[in-house]
């Protein structure tokens, strides 16, 4: 059984506050809205992300817990429009959980941790961890966590370029699968950072939001502000 209880959490002041809008890249179509905090729970930083369509309604919901590792968080994710949960349980091994739909049952997997191990938004605190390394151009492994195929996949992390865009100097990430194969059906994810702030600015790949049951993947660019 997995237990959801997103929005529960007492929220102290938000130490991040991210808002980001999602366009879809081929016909700029607004898609979605994320607002992402993170705050101090007793101990513990957590953060919450809600996602709204443009009818401003509440269509998921995401909840982060960094314990032992930014990196590895623990995950709770809702879409309240297709049903689809995915939980991640982080501990010296990987508990993932996924729901496809409202219908279908939970199918389960055990994995385990390494140093590489990312979650969800724990990429941010993986680039952030390696920057000095990726701005030299080294090329970092990822072994980032997909709740709804239930393993991990090997990837790379590497500096595409420093440029400036729209009057600030920024640095252009590109995720992607080691695997050649894997390259030929799946695009790179694109990451922008402010170069001095480390902020992130934009995100553009696969968006982990379905906004119809009929639609499996929409390339989307997120802009966050």
């Amino acid at each position: 059984m997995v237990m959801f209880c997103l929005g529960s959490t007492v929220m102290s002041d938000s130490l991040v506050h991210y808002v980001g809008k999602a366009y879809d890249i081929k016909t700029k179509e607004f898609l979605y809205k994320e607002e992402y905090k993170e705050f101090k729970d007793g101990g513990d930083l957590k953060a919450t992300s809600v996602y709204t369509n443009k009818k401003n309604d509440i269509i998921a919901r995401k909840e982060l817990i960094y314990k032992q590792n930014f990196q590895a968080p623990c995950l709770e994710f809702y879409n309240e429009v297709t049903g689809v949960i995915a939980s991640v349980n982080v501990g010296e091994n990987m508990e993932i959980a996924y729901r496809s739909s409202f219908s279908k049952s939970f199918k389960r997997s055990q994995q385990l941790v390494s140093d590489y191990t990312v979650v969800d938004s724990g990429l941010h605190y993986y680039i952030v961890k390696h920057w000095d390394a990726l701005l030299s151009g080294k090329e970092t492994p990822v072994r980032y966590v997909s709740p709804s195929k239930r393993r991990d996949f090997l990837l790379s992390v590497k500096k595409n370029r420093i440029e400036e865009w729209r009057g600030r100097e920024t640095v252009l990430f590109k995720v992607q699968p080691q695997s050649f194969f894997l390259r030929l059906f799946l695009k790179p994810i694109m990451i922008r950072y402010e170069l001095k702030q480390k902020r992130l600015i934009t995100y553009q790949g696969i968006s982990n939001i379905k906004l119809s049951k009929k639609i499996n993947k929409i390339y989307m660019e997120l802009e966050y502000f």
